[in-house]
């Protein structure tokens, strides 16, 4: 592990969600969508988040994260169930664009090579047998591949695709997923010697057995699953697992929205979804590395999905 980590960065729990709370004070009224305010932040698009009070502060230079999207996940013929729902990526992809302002990056399909880590030939000529279903897979999983080397880059990525991943195991898939999004990236990044360990945090509101299944023989992989009563226990399952994590070469979210208090999960507030990003972007601040990048995963509550993926982003990126 390398020397000199500042791990007191990581406060006291009442601490940091005080600490969070003061500085988000617009997210503690289900954020619109709006930079959190407190001081000036030059972005690379040459934007600019005024402080409230009027003082001029030091410039502080963000690097932007990036969204990984293509316009071909529009599409809805490839499938017909939740996550292919008309409507899903354009509620998503408004927000980000037109109030997150965050830049976004084209991805290419992944091949078939780039499957063969995380799956079977089996399974994967099973999913083959439907051609709208494969070609939106491979894009998917394309998608996961680029917001893992934007993520080595040194930039935060966030991969806006489907189908998800979470649920699809070496051999079989469920719960609309098709190839483990997740799995095939980081399997691609260990194989090319890029990193030996990764931790992956799955916020979806259903274990992510497929995650699980595809990473199973990595011992130097973790992946949580939060389980928790309240969304306050929930986040603070989160904040205790990771601060004990000591290092890891790079940090994956499968990120799914339906934890939503209006949605399956009937947990996470909007504000809940930023404080997961912002605690994770201290993990990596903590690790010394910027190597972080999230997928989406479920999510189904359209009217509120956009700024829920939003708030995630705003914490993940800030």
């Amino acid at each position: 592990m390398p020397q000199g980590h500042p791990f007191h960065l990581f406060w006291p729990w009442r601490t940091l969600i005080e600490g969070l709370q003061q500085d988000t004070a617009k997210y503690a009224e289900e954020c619109q969508g709006e930079l959190p305010t407190g001081r000036v932040v030059e972005r690379s698009s040459g934007q600019r988040a005024q402080r409230t009070n009027g003082q001029t502060d030091p410039v502080e230079k963000v690097i932007r994260m990036k969204v990984v999207y293509h316009e071909n996940f529009k599409n809805t013929d490839y499938a017909s169930d939740g996550a292919s729902a008309p409507g899903r990526m354009e509620s998503i992809m408004t927000a980000l664009v037109n109030q997150g302002h965050f830049p976004v990056i084209s991805p290419e399909p992944a091949t078939y090579a780039d499957l063969l880590p995380a799956h079977s030939r089996t399974h994967i000529d099973e999913i083959a047998q439907y051609p709208k279903l494969f070609e939106m897979a491979l894009l998917s999983a394309g998608g996961a591949l680029l917001a893992a080397d934007i993520a080595m880059k040194g930039e935060p990525a966030f991969a806006c695709i489907r189908p998800p991943g979470h649920h699809a195991s070496k051999n079989s898939g469920w719960g609309y997923c098709a190839f483990c999004n997740m799995g095939i990236a980081l399997l691609k990044l260990k194989k090319k010697g890029v990193i030996k360990s990764a931790f992956v945090l799955d916020i979806d509101a259903h274990t992510g057995d497929g995650n699980i299944d595809v990473l199973s023989g990595w011992k130097e992989s973790t992946v949580l699953n939060p389980m928790a009563g309240s969304n306050k226990d929930y986040l603070k399952l989160i904040e205790d697992r990771i601060s004990n994590i000591p290092y890891v070469d790079i940090i994956g979210v499968s990120a799914g929205f339906d934890a939503y208090k209006e949605d399956m999960g009937k947990k996470l507030t909007t504000f809940d979804f930023y404080l997961i990003g912002r605690l994770l972007k201290n993990m990596s601040k903590r690790l010394g590395h910027e190597h972080r990048f999230a997928l989406l995963e479920g999510g189904y509550y359209l009217p509120d999905l956009g700024k829920n993926v939003l708030a995630f982003c705003q914490g993940f990126e800030d």
